[in-house]
């Protein structure tokens, strides 16, 4: 990944955490909890969030993209040319069209 996808990932990581801070601690106030109880519940959670985070930018950052491989052309010929055709173990020569209607009509 380049460093500026990098940088956006740290960011969205950072804003990911104190939203499930402050989603964590405000609905456990206006729940009834006790503030510690509250407070040590928002700050595990936001914790386990960066955890979870850095490690998947860590994974992120290390992937690579396949490079494409370039065709490549025989010696003889390039691809999909019939000169390739003579370099093919499967065929050993080419036939001539002439050839080919009169070994059909003597079958």
């Amino acid at each position: 990944m380049t460093p500026t996808a990098m940088s956006w990932g740290y960011r969205i990581i950072w804003a990911l955490c104190a939203s499930v801070y402050l989603a964590v601690f405000i609905s456990g106030i206006q729940g009834g909890g006790s503030d510690l109880a509250t407070l040590g519940r928002a700050v595990g959670f936001t914790l386990a969030m960066a955890l979870v985070g850095k490690l998947a930018l860590s994974v992120l950052s290390k992937a690579t993209q396949p490079a494409p491989e370039p065709l490549s052309a025989s010696k003889v010929g390039t691809l999909g040319s019939l000169v390739d055709l003579l370099d093919s173990p499967n065929v050993n020569e080419l036939e001539d069209p002439a050839n080919a209607v009169e070994a059909s009509e003597e079958r």
